[in-house]
């Protein structure tokens, strides 16, 4: 069974979403169990009149998005690499900090400079909605040039990377030596061993950003 979300940046943002979908899956395993969100703005702020920010919509460019996992072992190595200059570094950490380095050698490589980049972690593997956690969590599409978002692996100790570049810094980018080495470039996401019957959830987030 596949679940597919839509969310506009008007009503959410990403912890919004995330927030909605595990709440969604607790009401269908006990609808009388406490929810996360609590709707008590006006109790923590005062009314008073706000500026309407003019609506800023990304631009969609000669984008390309690719997906790249790093499993357990590999984030080991990298751990093992800045052992000695960075204090029990996280996963997180080691990932951002190469594959920051790459994209922006690539950005450099083919146009000589660096460009804006946004970074996103869903952490939507514990949504069960009655049938088992989900067998994948990945985004359906990201229009946004320069996003890079991290999401945790299905077995929850490695992490798999969606990253948005235009159309000549990805073709620098994914042939990357030093990426290649510690990540696998779009692996198959499913097992032969997994029952049929588990969950294949998907996330997605419409075209159109509105900030």
């Amino acid at each position: 069974m596949a679940i597919g979300v839509c969310l506009s940046h008007k009503v959410g943002d990403a912890a919004t979403m995330a927030s909605f979908i595990n709440d969604w899956a607790t009401m269908t395993r006990n609808p009388d169990g406490k929810l996360s969100p609590e709707f008590n703005l006006a109790s923590m702020f005062p009314q008073g009149d706000l500026p309407i920010l003019p609506e800023a919509v990304t631009k969609e460019g000669n984008s390309f998005s690719k997906r790249f996992v790093f499993d357990a072992s590999k984030i080991a190595a990298l751990k093992a690499i800045v052992g000695d200059k960075v204090k029990n570094p996280t996963r997180v950490e080691v990932v951002t900090a190469l594959i920051y380095k790459c994209a922006f050698s690539a950005s450099r490589s083919s146009s000589g400079s660096t460009k804006p980049t946004l970074w996103c972690n869903f952490p939507l593997y514990e949504a069960d909605f009655g049938w088992g956690k989900p067998i994948w969590v990945t985004v359906a599409r990201c229009a946004i040039n320069g996003a890079i978002l991290l999401m945790d692996a299905r077995s929850g100790n490695g992490v798999e990377v969606f990253v948005t570049l235009e159309e000549q810094d990805m073709a620098v980018f994914e042939r990357d030596a030093e990426l290649l080495e510690f990540a696998s470039s779009n692996p198959s996401a499913l097992d032969s061993d997994l029952k049929p019957t588990s969950l294949f959830a998907i996330c997605g987030v419409e075209d159109k950003c509105y900030l």
